[in-house]
């Protein structure tokens, strides 16, 4: 189900832009590149769990040779996987990662080692990587968080968004709102920004913009309907809070993926490099 939540969530929000595939390709490098760490780790806990490797018993295990069911098969994808060792654990009440129920740590030859954090409750469905990308959903209310960073690539995206989920099948069926900032990082400075905002009932707009000898300068600015045209998206703000919100190699940030801790619902400002967050327990 937590994997189902965030893809769905990627492909509902991408879809409800015009052009989505070549405004992904433009600014992330394609959705495909977007989300290659999170279907990679995907692949790898639906092979796991698929041929019933997972115990939760704290035991480090070794595959020589991990194979990958059709089911959990993406496009592109190899069909096993090499020296893959792993742990599961259910964590203690105590624990320091507290407001987690499962961790899955995960290394695998050629690639960079990963912890999977995951929870599920009545309240809450969360998922955090050390890869890279957290996400956190209020059940009740439809809230969700969301951030992904790629620490060689200097890129950062956040978003806040208000959701419908699907109760049977625990995928998102709609984005009712959403609020969002892009930003990349080149030689210490951000050169791209994008601001992406609005609601299922008058359509969403995305401004793009990016940094020349003259300043910033408006490059882009997309509508999927024309109400959303009509909607005024804040000015980027101080260049000094975006270059600290691009800072995602940096030692802080790599901290926060380290420690996990789950996303608070509140609106995305490029005032904080880390997100802010809450313990939920």
């Amino acid at each position: 189900m937590l994997m189902e939540l965030v893809f769905s969530f990627l492909l509902n929000v991408w879809s409800h832009f015009p052009e989505a595939d070549s405004w992904a390709a433009e600014h992330v490098g394609g959705i495909e590149a977007a989300t290659a760490e999170m279907a990679f780790e995907e692949q790898i806990l639906c092979s796991l769990e698929n041929q019933r490797l997972l115990s939760y018993d704290n035991r480090w295990k070794k595959e020589a040779s991990l194979k990958v069911p059709v089911k959990c098969r993406k496009k592109n994808q190899n069909e096993s996987y090499q020296q893959v060792e792993f742990r599961s654990q259910t964590l203690p009440t105590g624990h320091a990662m507290f407001a987690w129920d499962h961790s899955v740590e995960i290394k695998i030859k050629d690639h960079a080692p990963f912890v999977l954090y995951t929870r599920q409750d009545k309240k809450y469905v969360g998922a955090h990587s050390t890869a890279g990308w957290s996400m956190w959903v209020e059940r009740k209310t439809g809230k969700l968080r969301y951030e992904w960073s790629d620490a060689k690539k200097n890129l950062h995206l956040r978003m806040l968004a208000t959701v419908d989920i699907n109760p049977v099948k625990g995928s998102i069926s709609d984005v009712r709102n959403l609020h969002g900032l892009f930003v990349k990082k080149e030689n210490g400075a951000v050169v791209k920004a994008v601001k992406i905002s609005g609601d299922s009932e008058d359509g969403f707009k995305h401004i793009s913009y990016e940094k020349n000898e003259k300043g910033w300068t408006k490059t882009c600015e997309k509508c999927s309907s024309e109400k959303s045209c009509k909607h005024s998206v804040d000015n980027l703000g101080e260049e000094s809070k975006l270059n600290s919100f691009a800072d995602v190699s940096s030692k802080e940030y790599q901290e926060f993926l380290l420690r996990g801790t789950p996303l608070a619902f509140v609106n995305v400002e490029p005032s904080e490099l880390v997100p802010p967050v809450a313990p939920y327990r």
